[in-house]
């Protein structure tokens, strides 16, 4: 697979960072980009979540944040899902949208290795197309071999507009 930033016009969606490539079942089964750690983590602390615009092939994807520096420590996956052919807007939140995976194992609350995920120090941002959902005891329902694309015009940190209360 390769990552690249492709400029389409701006109708239909503009500069973007682009996921494409040929996934394989057999030997592998996943696609992904991310981020290098970040010099000074994000702190996003005071956010809810992260929204973000993607058009893709109609197979579902995942977010993967990283709280650490280390990139074999738990990190945080959440799937979401796209429409072939079509721009969505989506909204990720870190209270229920994230779940902690270690070694391709989903991590359950009150397991050892269980924590929140820290919003207020996100060192990665990586994008997947796997074969797995949640580790690698559930398969992804949209996987098959094949060729993926996924294009990612933003990603930015959301607070919910909420209700002045007079």
């Amino acid at each position: 697979g390769a990552a690249t930033v492709v400029s389409t016009p701006a109708a239909d969606g503009g500069r973007c960072a682009k996921l494409s490539g040929v996934v394989e079942g057999e030997g592998g089964g996943f696609v992904s980009m991310r981020t290098r750690n970040f010099i000074t983590p994000l702190d996003l602390e005071d956010y809810d979540g992260l929204k973000m615009r993607v058009r893709g092939d109609g197979r579902r994807y995942k977010l993967i944040l990283r709280d650490t520096e280390d990139f074999f420590a738990l990190s945080y996956h959440a799937p979401f899902n796209t429409v072939e052919g079509e721009w969505t807007d989506l909204e990720l939140l870190f209270s229920d949208a994230f779940t902690p995976v270690l070694r391709a194992n989903a991590v359950k609350k009150g397991e050892s290795d269980y924590r929140d995920l820290n919003a207020g120090r996100i060192y990665s941002l990586q994008l997947m197309m796997s074969k797995y959902e949640l580790g690698m005891s559930e398969l992804n329902p949209t996987f098959a071999s094949g060729p993926i694309s996924l294009e990612v015009t933003s990603i930015a940190a959301f607070k919910p507009e909420r209700a002045l209360v007079e």
